[in-house]
């Protein structure tokens, strides 16, 4: 699955120490427009869906968000799928993205959240696999949306959301702690009656 990042980054040194081959980088436009309609036509037939995910993260967490904007609200479900894989960075990179989904178009993901907030407080705990990258990028996601998503939409999920950030609040590392800290006084002040 590197391959796609050999296909978009700048990266092609692997190539020029022989001088065998001519590198062009594929605009990512064009990989996005042949890639993603092939992509999710398989992922919808073929069992093994990983591989699918894996390669939808990548090709997600290297393309520009200009190009990736028509084309979130078929990939949101598979975004969220994505979250569920066991590598942490394929899904640091895709909390980044969701990150970034919700900044943009609030309206795509506002239907998700009864989905979206119970993966986003399971990426939070401390556990072997979530680094502290991944709780890190949850926290984030968590912490934004109190702000950019309407207050009838994100009220049902306050007390749950508010009780997993109690548990992060002893995280080992400080920099975990201190985006508990900001994400929980983010859901605090997002209005309504508290527990």
């Amino acid at each position: 699955m590197r391959s796609f990042d050999y296909c978009i980054n700048n990266d092609f040194s692997c190539l020029y120490s022989r001088k065998l081959y001519q590198a062009h980088h594929l605009k990512p436009s064009v990989l996005v427009r042949f890639l993603f309609p092939h992509s999710l036509a398989s992922f919808l037939t073929i069992a093994t869906r990983s591989n699918y995910l894996i390669a939808l993260s990548n090709i997600i967490s290297n393309v520009p968000k200009e190009i990736l904007l028509p084309e979130l609200p078929t990939l949101l479900p598979l975004l969220l799928q994505s979250l569920n894989l066991p590598s942490p960075v394929l899904r640091a990179d895709a909390l980044n993205t969701l990150y970034v989904m919700v900044i943009e178009s609030p309206e795509i993901i506002s239907p998700h959240l009864e989905t979206m907030i119970p993966i986003l407080t399971s990426q939070i705990t401390i556990s072997p696999s979530n680094p502290p990258k991944v709780r890190i990028a949850a926290l984030r996601c968590l912490a934004i949306l109190p702000s950019h998503l309407n207050f009838t939409a994100v009220d049902p999920f306050q007390k749950m959301v508010i009780r997993a950030i109690g548990g992060v609040l002893d995280d080992p590392k400080r920099v975990v702690r201190k985006e508990a800290v900001d994400c929980r006084h983010a859901w605090y002040t997002s209005g309504g009656k508290l527990a």
